[in-house]
């Protein structure tokens, strides 16, 4: 299925300048994705192991304040997580729809991409 074809949903947790660094921080990573593996489908995780070293730690990444405001409206640190990889989920689908490039996608546990 195209990525044209899928439905974007608005992450409200952050403003839009964080928002647009997120969205700047994973077209950077999917271009240099694109530039080793064109041909290869990616998901968040594979973008995240290939951009930063460990995935899980987002300190120092756009990513961190995800997580940073579920901790300060309250949320668990497992409920922070959870919501914000589910926002940063979000905010590739986003990402990836804005690119240039066509795109196909597929739904598994989670969503993976594959320019074509």
């Amino acid at each position: 299925m195209s990525i044209k074809n899928i439905t974007i949903t608005n992450v409200r947790i952050v403003d839009n300048k964080e928002k647009q660094k997120i969205i700047t921080f994973f077209d950077d990573i999917i271009t240099k994705w694109l530039t080793d593996r064109n041909n290869e489908w990616f998901c968040i995780n594979d973008l995240l192991d290939f951009g930063i070293e460990q995935h899980k730690d987002w300190n120092g990444t756009p990513l961190q304040v995800l997580r940073d405001n579920y901790i300060n409206s309250g949320k668990t640190e497992e409920q922070a997580h959870t919501q914000a990889g589910k926002d940063a989920g979000k905010l590739l689908k986003e990402t990836v729809h804005l690119r240039q490039e066509n795109f196909d996608t597929k739904k598994n546990y989670y969503r993976y991409y594959k320019k074509i």
